[in-house]
């Protein structure tokens, strides 16, 4: 017998007055739905809804309705007197209070009650287990004063009641299921047996016929799954399809953004779809983690990060419009390195960047201070102080039903909250964890009707339920049987007793699962991947119906046939753009192109597609008359680049970094460097001064740079790292400036420090250059050398001499030659140039990248001038094709959406 046939008969007691118990309440939602629509279909008015309900509500509300002197204690009650009974009997070491142990412990008093084990007495067991059954005999004395009792004993409680009050069991009663119900639960049952009209209807395995497909991965397992899904649309109502999800974690993501893709967002009520269930809790759910930033903020140690967070967040509607503003305030911390502390975050800006917050941000920095206290305070305080925070910054702003859901859910749990735990006192992360711990048993279901739409399931709400048409994904090894529970707190011989605590009982009780699949649809999709997300081989569940597989090989959206999948727009715009840059006349790159047909150039073809740089022309471009041999090397690179960043000026935001940023630690060096120079002018010679005399004024110079932020942890660092520490002067300026003594008492000079030049035209080009020779030096004997400081890598000789990309040393090296650069003859002396590495103390090193020949010199800065002009050329005629377009792209950059790379790569 199937579930169809099953529930028919089921209506059938209904309809003549039986109260039906049934394991889940989606299967007594469907219950009542086909009811309902037997009853509609007769044509029949003013029917009586019957009581069709699962066990667990079938006992609360039989427990209420006896007027009892003890009531079960709610989950934050139970978990505080825990607590405090955990505090009194410190738990056997290593383990220490704290929630995570409270929730265990409660999980494993559940497990002993539900199933009929005595969770204080027992065999002789490890000191754990001896701990736990100590502590309960204090914590149910304890439960037992509050007139409370553990909510797991309620099946016990109500035998012994219904034993001594017969007359309060229903004449008529039938249960559906209950094949692996608690000890106490059975007898319980057996006690309605006795007492009533009582029949009992197990679950039993159907005869459905089954397909099962393998395929490379759970990406083009999911491919299939939406194929197959919207095929069968066309064939059956949408509420007769069913999709049982094993792996939520994997698959429950993947699903819905697949059906989102392709059905659009999930609708409400008759017009939904799909039917999502619930896999995530309540403090997994974008509005909870927003509303409880600011004691996270405080929490975590004020981080930047999070600040930002709460800053941007849309859930804040004060703070909302002024976003793009915020987003400029995370330039400035990121520039001055300030990574936590909110009087350091607020005080690093100007007047006129807080102009919007009331007060100039006193009253934001007012709201914060409240939970920056570290001392204990009662629930109820801390709970009226964030409601606070949250009118005063206009928490929140709802977008949709989830967040409605979880708002409502939200207000429901900070009331339980206050309520059980208002009157102890706590501090801030401890009054955090109970929320965070509560929150995570509370499940966000978006509202809808369960006869409407394609019904995503968990393999427990499955059981009993029927279609027309189920697909079961994800059916490997560790899934289906699950593995064993994790049991610390229970003795071997209680694990045997408890569902779940054997292998054998996960093994048999994934069999009746199997079996009741089967039951569920007279058609029935089964499917596994081969390999994991991370490339991992994956084995069969051991009820892998292997003599049906099908293993199917991978397909690629753009290039097969899959009408399901190319609705969705991301599908759908690669298409249509991968066509759209293909060759003039090229037809085979189109929706379900024919399978075995040649594949289309740009679209996992051998060839690649021709681009024209047409469309990259620009008529009219109002180019700059001379740029920096900096802004060159951008131009050399790519001039879509060089457009972007600088001509337009965009810069994408800074990524953050641990510690400085390069960037910035290396301007402070060319600064610093800078400034010394100035500071000795051209005396830097063996008789200019004495070595600690310079050594000194470096150090002072250094000191003087660093000094607007010594208050900040990173730039004490970056001060030892350039001076090393107070005894040994061993940081990398000091290392450098020895170096640099050596040479000079070897006979060079310099003769040019931050040397300025421009002016510097290349062929006839209308663009000239301007440049900064960061040092020159002398020697009577080897001549010129032009240095560059880096604190960055060092172009290789390839990028300067083959490739013609690194313009610095060229540029300097063809300027001084010209007489551009002042003070400095390089007509009648060798010339060279070359790095020095300031990266650090163990990269420190003079680079020579150019010293040759005078001859060798002149037709490498030729070559190198014809290469660099006709870049300026092209771009003073408007030309900004990216370099893709006539050669391939090295690293992508943060622009490759504007130019069109990312389609390219596509």
């Amino acid at each position: 017998m199937n579930n169809l046939d099953l529930q028919n008969k089921l209506l059938d007691l209904a309809s003549s007055g039986y109260v039906l118990l049934t394991e889940s309440e989606r299967f007594a939602h469907q219950l009542l739905w086909r009811f309902r629509r037997r009853l509609s279909e007769s044509k029949r008015e003013g029917w009586e809804t019957p009581l069709i309900i699962t066990l667990n509500q079938w006992l609360e509300r039989l427990w209420t309705g006896l007027w009892p002197e003890a009531w079960p204690a709610s989950p934050l009650k139970r978990w505080q007197l825990l607590g405090d009974c955990i505090e009194e009997l410190p738990p056997p070491e290593p383990l220490s209070w704290d929630i995570p142990l409270i929730l265990n412990v409660d999980e494993s008093f559940e497990h002993c009650l539900r199933y009929g084990l005595n969770p204080e007495y027992g065999d002789p067991a490890n000191q754990l287990v001896e701990w736990r059954r100590a502590l309960w005999k204090k914590y149910d004395e304890r439960l037992t004063a509050e007139g409370l009792f553990h909510p797991a004993a309620l099946p016990e409680k109500l035998c012994m009641e219904l034993c001594r009050r017969p007359e309060w069991i229903p004449d008529k009663l039938a249960a559906i299921g209950f094949e692996f119900a608690g000890y106490w639960e059975k007898n319980l049952l057996k006690i309605l047996h006795g007492k009533s009209r009582f029949q009992p209807f197990p679950l039993s395995g159907g005869n459905g016929t089954s397909t099962a497909s393998t395929y490379a991965d759970p990406e083009q397992e999911i491919y299939a799954l939406m194929e197959n899904v919207v095929s069968a649309a066309h064939r059956f109502p949408l509420h007769e399809l069913a999709v049982v999800i094993l792996d939520a974690q994997l698959y429950s993501p993947l699903v819905a953004k697949c059906l989102e893709d392709l059905l659009g967002s999930p609708l409400a009520g008759e017009e939904g779809a799909y039917n999502l269930f619930p896999v995530k809790s309540l403090n997994h759910q974008p509005l909870f983690k927003a509303a409880f930033l600011p004691l996270e903020f405080a929490r975590e140690g004020e981080p930047r990060v999070l600040f930002l967070s709460l800053l941007r967040s849309p859930y804040y509607g004060k703070l909302a419009p002024w976003s793009r503003a915020v987003s400029q305030w995370d330039w400035v911390w990121r520039e001055q390195g300030i990574e936590k502390g909110l009087n350091a975050l607020m005080g690093a800006l100007e007047p006129s960047q807080l102009e919007f917050l009331p007060h100039e941000g006193e009253g934001l920095l007012r709201a914060f201070s409240v939970f920056l206290d570290e001392g204990s305070r009662k629930g109820v305080d801390w709970g009226r102080d964030l409601r606070r925070f949250w009118e005063f910054l206009g928490f929140p702003v709802l977008a949709n039903e989830r967040d409605q859901i979880a708002w409502q859910r939200l207000q429901e749990l900070m009331e339980a909250v206050e309520r059980d735990l208002g009157d102890c006192l706590m501090r801030r992360q401890e009054w955090l964890a109970w929320l965070d711990a509560a929150a995570g048993k509370v499940s966000i279901q978006e509202t809808g009707y369960e006869d409407a739409g394609i019904q995503i399931l968990g393999v427990l709400e499955a059981r009993g339920l029927s279609f027309r048409h189920l697909f079961v994904p994800g059916f490997v090894a560790g899934v289906l049987p699950q593995p064993v529970r994790s049991l610390p707190f229970l003795s071997v011989e209680e694990r045997k007793g408890v569902q779940g605590g054997t292998v054998e009982s996960q093994f048999e009780f994934a069999r009746h699962l199997f079996g009741h699949l089967h039951a569920v649809a007279p058609e029935l999709v089964f499917s596994r991947p081969m390999m994991n997300q991370k490339g991992e081989t994956l084995l069969p569940s051991p009820f892998w119906p292997e003599a049906e597989e099908v293993k199917l090989k991978p397909v690629i959206p753009w290039r097969h046939d899959l009408p399901a999948l190319q609705r969705a727009r991301w599908v759908r715009e690669g298409i249509l753009g991968m066509a759209s840059n293909g060759e003039e006349g090229d037809m085979t790159l189109r929706l379900g192109r024919p399978e075995g047909s040649p594949p289309t150039k740009g679209c996992g073809g051998r060839g690649l597609p021709r681009f024209s740089p047409n469309p990259y022309q620009v008529n009219g471009l109002d180019v700059p008359a001379e740029i920096s041999v900096s802004m060159l090397e951008f131009l050399l690179a790519c001039a879509s680049r060089f457009f972007f960043q600088k001509m337009l000026g965009l810069e994408p935001l800074p990524e953050l970094e641990r510690g400085l940023s390069p960037s910035l630690r290396g301007g402070n060096i060319h600064e610093i460097l800078a400034s010394f120079g100035r500071a000795v002018g051209r005396n830097t010679s063996s008789r200019g001064g004495a070595f600690a005399d310079f050594l000194e004024k470096l150090r002072k110079i250094v000191t003087h740079a660093i000094a607007p932020y010594a208050l900040l942890p990173l730039w004490n660092v970056e001060m030892k790292r350039l001076l090393g520490t107070e005894d040994h002067e061993n940081g990398l300026l000091p290392e450098w400036f020895r170096e640099e003594w050596s040479r000079l008492q070897d006979g060079w000079r310099w003769i040019g420090l931050e040397s300025d030049f421009n002016g510097l035209r290349l062929r006839n080009c209308p663009i000239t250059l301007k440049g900064r020779l960061d040092r020159v030096d002398f020697h009577p004997d080897e001549g010129i050398i032009c240095w560059d400081y880096k604190t960055g890598k060092i172009p290789q000789n390839k990028e300067i001499w083959e490739d013609l990309q690194a313009p610095q040393l060229p540029a300097y090296l063809l300027a001084i030659k010209r007489g551009l650069v002042s003070k400095i003859d390089g007509g009648s002396n060798r010339l060279a140039a070359g790095y020095i590495d300031l990266r650090s103390v163990q990269h420190l090193r003079h680079v020579y990248c150019i010293k040759t020949t005078a001859e060798e010199l002149d037709s490498f800065l030729r070559r190198w001038e014809e290469h660099a002009a006709d870049a300026l050329d092209a771009l003073s005629r408007g030309n900004l094709a990216p370099c893709w377009v006539e050669a391939s792209c090295g690293e992508p950059c943060d622009f490759q959406c504007l130019c069109g790379m990312a389609l390219y790569r596509v």
